[in-house]
C-alpha cells in the first residue's frame, strides 16, 4: 500500500488512495502514478513542500517583495528626476531645447545614471514600458508644484512676520504682452529685510488704477495674507500708480491708510534728471548724439582700432576711453560725456575718416555725427550738462547705498538742488558760454546764429518796439531753464510725503539713541498714524530705556540701533513696542533700490 507523501502532509486532495487509503491497484500502478504526477494537486504540493524544505517565500510573498523592490526603484529615480528639475529651474535655466535629446533635463539625467543604478533601470525600462515620468506634461506639473510650495513658504514667512510692503511694477514679456510684476517686503525676527518675488501677473488692455488695484487686491487674496498688515507700497512714478486722486497708491491706501507709499530715492532722481534733459532741446540732442556717437564706434572693432590709433597718435599718451550712455544706468551721464569731452578731437578726426572712405552705409552716418557734434548747441550743451551731471550722478551713487539714513539722503538731495542753484547766475553762465565760443573758435566751427523770427501779425501788436534777442539772451534761457527744472525736480521728487513720516520715524529713534531728550510731538504724531499698531505710554517708556542701551556706542543709522538692541536684550519681547517701531521703519528704509525694476525687466524678457 502506497500513499503519496506531499499531498498527504500538505493537501487535502480528493484522491483518497493516495492520502488516506492507499494504493493498492498495482495493476495499472505505473499508468496511475503518471497521471497523479502530472495533476495539479501533487505538483502544487511539491512546491509547497519545497518551500517548506528549503524554507523559501511564498509565491505572494516573492510577488510582494519584488513590487516593492520596484517601487523604491521607482521612488528613486523620482526623487532624482525631481532634484534635476528643482536644480535647473533654481540656476534659471531652461530645462527643454530645440529637441528632446540635446535638452538640459535630458543631458542632465544622462549624466546622473551613471552614478545612480536605479535611475539608469528606471530609464531603461522605457523600451518596456512608457512610464518614465520625463515627458513635457510631467516636467510643467513638476514645476508647477515647485512653485506652489515656494509660494507657500513665502506665505508663510509673510504671514509669521507682524507687517509686510507691497513692491509692484509693470514689465512687457518677450510676446509683447503687458504683466505686473509683485514683490512682497518683509522683516523677520532678526530683523534682516527679505524680498520675495510672488509672480507675474497678466495685465488686460485697459490697464487703470482700478484694474491694478484689483489685481494687487486679488493677490494678496489668493496668497492669504490680509491687507490690513501692509505697512508700506512701492511703484514707479507713473501717475497711473502714484497719482494723488486716483492712483493705485490712494486706492490702496483708502483701504489700509498706513500702507505709506515711498517713490524709489534712486528712480525719482532720474526721473527728476530725465524730465529736465527731455525738455530742454539742446540737452536732449546732446544726450542723443553723444549715445549715437558712442555706440558708433564701440559696434565695430574696425572702428575701435581706427579710435586707438588715433588717441595715440594726437595725445602720445593713454587717454580714457569712450564710456558708454547707458539709459537704464543712473550714475554715467556725467563720466560718458566726460570721456568723450577729453577725447573730442580724436572723434572728430575718426568719424572724418569714416566719412570720407565712402566704403558703405557708415560713412554716411559718420558724416552725419560729425555735423552733429560740430555744432556750438552741442559743445556749449556738452559744457553745462557735464558740472550738472556731475553732482546728480554723486546724488545717485548715495541713493544706492544702504548705510545711508533717510535724513542724511534728503539732506544730500536738498544740497545737490543748492549747489546746482548757485551755478544759476550770470557770471557761471557767461563762463561756459565764453568757454564754449573759444572751443569753437579752436576748432573752426562756425559760430551759432540765431533763427529769423516770423514777423507777428500786425493784429497783435501794440505799437511798442520789438524785444530784441541776442544770441548771448537764448542761451541763458536755455541755460536757466535747464537748471530750474532740475533743481525743481529734486526737490519736489524728494519731498514726497511717505518719505518725509520715514525720515521722521529714523529721526525719532536716532534721537532716542544718542540722548534721552527726543522730540514728543513725533511720538504723539506718529501713534496717532499707527493707531493700535502701539501704545504712545510704552512707546515713550521704551524710547527712554533706548539711550541706556546705546550709551557709549556710536549709532548713525537704524542698523547701529538694532545691534545694540540685541546685544543688550535677552527677549526681545521685553521691547515690544519699539520693535514694532522697528519693523515698520526697516520697511521702509531706503525701500526699496532700483535695481528690483531692473530685476523685472530682466524676468520679463
Amino acid at each position: 500500500m502506497v500513499r503519496c507523501l506531499q499531498l498527504h502532509m500538505i493537501n487535502k486532495s480528493t484522491e483518497t488512495a493516495f492520502t488516506e487509503t492507499g494504493f493498492s491497484n498495482w495493476k495499472d500502478a505505473r499508468q496511475r502514478f503518471s497521471v497523479h504526477e502530472r495533476s495539479a494537486s501533487h505538483r502544487e504540493s511539491v512546491d509547497k513542500w519545497r518551500t517548506h524544505i528549503n524554507k523559501e517565500p511564498s509565491i505572494v510573498s516573492q510577488l510582494s517583495t519584488r513590487h516593492q523592490q520596484l517601487q523604491n526603484q521607482a521612488r528613486e529615480a523620482m526623487t532624482r528626476i525631481i532634484q534635476n528639475v528643482t536644480f535647473l529651474s533654481a540656476q534659471g535655466l531652461p530645462l527643454r531645447g530645440h529637441n528632446d535629446i540635446d535638452s538640459n533635463f535630458s543631458q542632465l539625467l544622462q549624466l546622473r545614471r551613471s552614478d545612480c543604478t536605479d535611475l539608469d533601470a528606471w530609464l531603461n525600462r522605457k523600451k518596456e514600458s512608457r512610464i518614465s515620468y520625463t515627458s513635457h506634461d510631467i516636467q510643467n506639473e513638476l514645476l508647477e508644484i515647485l512653485s506652489h510650495t515656494v509660494l507657500r513658504s513665502i506665505t508663510r514667512s509673510v504671514q509669521g512676520a507682524n507687517f509686510f510692503g507691497l513692491i509692484a511694477d509693470e514689465t512687457t514679456d518677450c510676446s509683447r504682452r503687458s504683466q505686473l510684476s509683485i514683490v512682497l517686503r518683509w522683516v523677520d525676527n532678526q530683523f534682516e529685510i527679505h524680498e520675495d518675488f510672488v509672480g507675474f501677473f497678466e495685465l488686460p488692455e485697459d490697464a487703470t488704477a482700478q484694474t491694478l488695484a484689483i489685481v494687487l487686491k486679488d493677490c494678496l487674496l489668493r496668497l492669504g495674507i490680509d491687507v490690513s498688515n501692509m505697512r508700506g507700497q512701492c511703484y514707479d512714478g507713473a501717475s497711473v500708480m502714484s497719482g494723488q486722486r486716483s492712483g493705485v497708491a490712494k486706492r490702496i491706501a483708502d483701504v489700509e491708510k498706513r500702507a505709506l507709499f515711498i517713490h524709489c530715492c534712486t528712480h525719482s532722481l532720474n526721473l527728476a534728471v530725465q524730465d529736465s534733459s527731455r525738455n530742454v532741446n539742446i540737452i536732449r540732442d546732446l544726450l542723443e548724439v553723444t549715445k549715437d556717437v558712442i555706440n558708433f564706434v564701440h559696434n565695430s572693432p574696425k572702428r575701435c582700432r581706427l579710435f586707438d590709433r588715433l588717441k595715440r597718435e594726437i595725445h602720445d599718451v593713454d587717454r580714457r576711453n569712450l564710456r558708454p550712455l547707458c539709459p537704464t544706468r543712473f550714475t554715467v551721464r556725467a563720466n560718458s560725456l566726460d570721456s568723450l569731452k577729453s577725447n573730442y578731437e580724436v572723434v572728430v578726426q575718426a568719424l572724418s575718416e569714416i566719412s570720407a572712405s565712402g566704403a558703405d552705409d557708415s560713412s554716411a552716418t559718420a558724416s552725419g555725427l560729425l555735423k552733429r557734434i560740430e555744432s556750438f548747441d552741442y559743445i556749449f550743451a556738452l559744457e553745462i550738462a557735464q558740472a550738472v551731471f556731475a553732482d546728480t550722478d554723486n546724488l545717485s551713487r548715495l541713493t544706492q547705498s544702504t548705510k545711508l539714513a533717510a535724513f542724511d539722503l534728503k539732506k544730500a538731495a536738498m544740497l545737490t538742488a543748492d549747489a546746482t542753484e548757485k551755478r544759476r547766475t550770470d557770471d557761471t553762465f557767461t563762463g561756459h558760454f565764453v568757454s564754449a565760443k573759444k572751443l569753437c573758435a579752436d576748432r573752426d566751427i562756425d559760430e551759432p546764429r540765431l533763427r529769423r523770427r516770423s514777423k507777428r501779425p500786425a493784429r497783435y501788436e501794440d505799437g511798442g518796439e520789438p524785444a530784441v534777442l541776442t544770441l548771448e539772451v537764448h542761451y541763458k534761457r536755455l541755460y536757466y531753464d535747464f537748471l530750474d527744472r532740475v533743481i525743481n525736480g529734486i526737490r519736489e521728487r524728494f519731498s514726497q510725503p511717505g518719505f518725509e513720516m520715514l525720515i521722521e520715524m529714523e529721526g525719532l529713534l536716532l534721537q532716542a539713541a544718542k540722548s534721552s531728550v527726543f522730540d514728543h510731538s513725533s511720538v504723539a504724531h506718529i501713534c496717532e498714524f499707527y493707531g493700535q499698531d502701539m501704545q504712545k505710554e510704552r512707546l515713550i517708556c521704551d524710547l527712554e530705556k533706548l539711550s541706556d542701551i546705546c550709551k557709549g556706542q556710536t549709532v548713525t543709522t537704524v542698523d547701529d540701533i538694532i545691534d545694540r538692541v540685541f546685544c543688550n536684550l535677552v527677549t526681545p519681547e521685553n521691547c515690544l513696542e519699539i520693535c514694532v517701531f522697528f519693523l515698520i521703519c526697516i520697511l521702509f528704509y531706503l525701500a526699496p533700490a532700483h535695481q528690483l525694476n531692473v530685476v523685472f525687466r530682466r524676468c520679463g524678457d
